[in-house]
């Protein structure tokens, strides 16, 4: 079971997850880089205390992580946070400097075990700009030494089976980042790992990629996806990973972003003076409350407009308007990296 909240990390010394548990208490050898229980499924990564430096540069630092398998991952951070660095040390592309983990239940140090069970998009596709978008296909499968009758199959999951036949020179962005995952997919990957894949792309192109991405998602191909478009993120994906300067500070399930009672109650009652009665409630429960015209607003969780009501209640007052107005992923994303930052 994925666990419906997740783990913040403060930027004063990112702990090793494999001596602590969620809880704080000594962990379990039983039990991946982020507490999850060794009979949940397995993780398809699972790496601690990934270092990375170039020169004085840390660009990962201490990175502990893990990603369920048969989740949609979110890797999200600022510019500079050490997202495509991460990518690049899990695809064997960049040697890590320290660290250890598996992907795909294979040793972070030997990449070729797991390889060719993982597809990838990082930065950019690459193709011939004179060949069509099949024949490209065709020739990545020959050097990749998969299976050639995929192209055709890919070509349709991606949306391109009218244009395959067509040079890649003429396609748009979109038409070339859904190729890229095109070439992706050719190995049938267990692990889909893209790098900012809607980069660049109009709403449309967007909202295509993120139907792509869904779709492969509901046949259980795990995916860690960078992106810095955060409603689509919020859209798309059950798990999130928040990177800060190289290091985590959030990991776990999506609404775990919220879990913190990071939301507003909206209060309005039949009789003005009444709000006063609402205040009075909120307060003596230990939550923020503030006029704002004929409303009163309540810096508290979901589940305590059922006792605001009630207590309201039972003083006299009667609610004709209760709204939750929830903290958005870009609202909790922009508070947790200003909190961690100098």
């Amino acid at each position: 079971m994925i666990p419906p909240t997740g783990e913040y990390v403060t930027m004063t010394r990112a702990p090793r997850l494999t001596r602590t548990s969620e809880q704080g208490q000594p962990a379990s050898k039983h039990r991946t880089a982020a507490g999850l229980a060794m009979d949940a499924p397995p993780a398809a990564i699972d790496v601690v205390g990934l270092t990375k430096r170039f020169g004085d540069l840390v660009a990962v630092d201490d990175l502990s992580m893990t990603v369920p398998a048969g989740v949609v991952a979110g890797f999200v951070g600022p510019n500079g946070a050490g997202k495509t660095t991460t990518m690049r040390m899990l695809l064997g592309l960049v040697t890590p400097d320290a660290g250890t983990g598996t992907v795909l239940g294979q040793p972070l140090s030997e990449p070729h075990r797991f390889l060719r069970r993982v597809g990838a998009l990082i930065e950019s596709p690459a193709f011939y700009p004179s060949l069509t978008g099949r024949q490209n296909l065709r020739l990545l499968a020959r050097l990749g030494g998969f299976d050639p009758s995929r192209v055709d199959a890919v070509v349709d999951t991606v949306g391109l089976t009218t244009r395959g036949n067509d040079p890649y020179h003429t396609y748009s962005l979109g038409m070339k980042q859904r190729l890229g995952i095109a070439a992706a997919l050719l190995p049938q990957p267990d692990l889909l790992v893209l790098d900012e894949p809607a980069n660049g792309l109009d709403p449309a192109g967007i909202r295509s990629i993120r139907e792509l991405l869904a779709s492969l998602a509901s046949t259980g191909t795990t995916i860690l996806v960078s992106s810095h478009l955060l409603a689509e993120v919020e859209a798309l994906c059950s798990w999130m990973i928040l990177l800060n300067r190289g290091r985590r500070v959030y990991q776990g399930a999506i609404e775990g972003l919220g879990a913190d009672g990071s939301s507003k109650l909206l209060v309005r009652t039949v009789d003005p003076g009444d709000l006063s009665i609402v205040e009075h409630v909120a307060t003596a429960h230990g939550y923020t409350a503030a006029r704002d015209a004929d409303r009163i607003i309540i810096d508290g969780p979901a589940d305590f407009g059922g006792t605001l009501n009630a207590e309201t209640m039972r003083r006299g007052g009667v609610i004709r308007e209760l709204a939750i107005e929830a903290t958005s992923l870009e609202e909790r994303f922009f508070a947790i990296t200003s909190e961690e930052t100098p």
